[in-house]
């Protein structure tokens, strides 16, 4: 992970973290999947063999790792209970 990696901020505690129960029960971190608009995958189209790859949501820990819009200060970040409200109030 990178070194300027806000910690206090996790996806499981965010409002577009999505996971299955089975996840959340074994704790695995690709489980959790990031359901912001801008993490969004388009359609891609394959020329060659004419088949279109559907569009997808990318993994929480994908979009954290600086591959996405979030990154490591958490910019997507949004509280999922009102007793994360002060993180988020921190946070910005």
């Amino acid at each position: 992970m990178s070194k300027n990696m806000n910690e206090s901020l996790l996806c499981r505690d965010c409002t577009h973290s999505r996971a299955s129960w089975f996840a959340k029960l074994t704790k695995l971190s690709y489980g959790y999947t990031c359901h912001s608009p801008e993490s969004w995958t388009k359609p891609v189209f394959d020329p060659v063999l004419g088949v279109t790859t559907p569009g997808s949501f990318s993994s929480c820990r994908s979009t954290r790792s600086g591959l996405g819009e979030c990154g490591p200060e958490a910019k997507l970040w949004k509280p999922s209970s009102p007793k994360h409200l002060f993180l988020y109030l921190k946070h910005k």
